[in-house]
């Protein structure tokens, strides 16, 4: 053993060396955490098709899958046990954890290249963190009788995390989109994080933080902080909308748009995951059961653009009856609602999407897709899905200029 007092006069490379070499020598006397767990048991990879269809696990677009469970030798009580699920070239996909004092937690992963603004190719894995106390419910409806108008403070979800490591050349880059749900609001921060091997400065770093509330009507921002390199695009007022999740986006962008044509509390459904919508179809809203519903919309296509589609659809209805020409109960309810309509010009649109809904085709017309397309409601719905579009694109392009080593996918932000 060197004395202490020699120590100092070792050339400090070496003298590094040797004092690192003594603190693993001392670890191996302390006792690690990480000994403290045992493997219980370990399926190697099985087929997909074998899954079983009662576990809590979600199933993802695999090939195989594996479990394992792990005790701890100062806990007899304790289990923890991990379903992973791999691609064709074995990559896992997805690892879904549950156990002893331990929260239903999923962790995503995804991977791809993608090339930035700055014309950078990246080669990026993307992981997203679930973790949640029951399985997610999503359905939901507004109402007059209902006074709650938002699935804040009921999300069963406790925690969500987005971690996307971009590879540039032999540098690396790691931004988080951390959500922390709590029962009267959800905790927002994005973080980018300088490039490693100095090829950043700590005062490249970004972040936002933001709480979204409830304000008896809509979404909002409450305590928005943000860096000084952070530039937030002003009066942007579907900046809370664009932190939820795609399925949330689905559940709460319908009623940002019924909102503008005040039928936010017509008790219209929405319904995420819905199977009663057609396989050719990725939304539609039924008068007739006073409902949106969609499926999960796919990251190619604008949920801003689909949602104010159907809520179009909703406003037209809601015209229908207040004109005298509706014989549902949605559309009687709106003329006890809002009464007739005065204006002449607002009676002559609204008598012309009465018209069109009688001419609306049937899906089994063989000239169903050329009808559905050239109909009033239609071309109306459609404007307004694309004037959605625009308003929800300005916003995002903002933030993805702010934070571009996220996905550069369709819904996010």
């Amino acid at each position: 053993m060197i004395s202490i007092k020699y120590i100092n006069q070792i050339p400090s490379a070496i003298r590094r060396v040797y004092q690192r070499s003594i603190k693993t020598v001392s670890s191996l006397f302390e006792r690690s955490p990480k000994h403290d767990f045992f493997l219980i048991n370990k399926t190697d990879k099985i087929p997909i098709s074998k899954f079983p269809s009662n576990s809590w696990a979600i199933k993802t677009d695999s090939t195989t899958y594996s479990v394992i469970k792990v005790g701890k030798k100062s806990d007899p009580d304790f289990l923890r046990e991990i379903t992973t699920f791999y691609d064709w070239v074995n990559r896992p996909l997805a690892k879904c954890f549950t156990g002893t004092e331990l929260k239903h937690k999923i962790r995503h992963y995804s991977y791809r290249d993608m090339k930035t603004p700055a014309n950078e190719d990246i080669n990026m894995r993307k992981i997203h963190i679930e973790e949640f106390d029951n399985m997610p419910y999503f359905a939901k409806q507004y109402g007059s009788d209902l006074k709650t108008l938002s699935i804040l403070g009921k999300w069963k979800t406790v925690k969500n995390e987005m971690q996307c490591v971009s590879q540039i050349n032999d540098a690396k880059k790691l931004s988080i989109l951390k959500e922390e749900y709590h029962p009267d609001c959800r905790s927002i921060s994005v973080v980018e994080y300088p490039a490693t091997l100095n090829r950043e400065s700590k005062s490249q770093k970004k972040e936002l933080y933001a709480d979204i509330v409830n304000n008896g009507k809509m979404l909002q921002i409450k305590s928005l902080k943000h860096s000084s390199n952070v530039k937030i695009l002003q009066n942007d007022d579907l900046l809370p909308y664009r932190f939820l999740t795609d399925t949330e986006k689905c559940m709460e962008l319908p009623y940002y748009y019924l909102k503008k044509h005040n039928l936010h509390n017509m008790g219209i459904r929405v319904e995420v995951p819905s199977k009663k919508v057609d396989q050719n179809s990725l939304a539609h809203f039924s008068e007739q059961d006073r409902a949106i519903r969609m499926r999960v919309v796919p990251h190619y296509r604008s949920i801003a653009e689909i949602s104010a589609h159907e809520s179009e659809h909703a406003y037209h209805h809601s015209q229908i009856g207040r004109a005298g020409k509706g014989a549902g109960c949605y559309e009687l309810d709106c003329l006890k609602e809002f009464g007739p309509i005065k204006k002449i010009d607002e009676l002559i649109e609204a008598q012309k999407y009465a018209i069109a809904s009688n001419e609306y085709p049937l899906k089994s017309d063989p000239n169903y897709a050329k009808k559905h397309d050239a109909n009033y409601l239609e071309i109306k719905a459609i404007e307004a899905g694309n004037n959605a579009e625009k308003e929800y694109s300005l916003g995002q392009k903002a933030l993805m200029s702010e934070f571009r080593y996220f996905p550069n996918l369709k819904n996010i932000f």
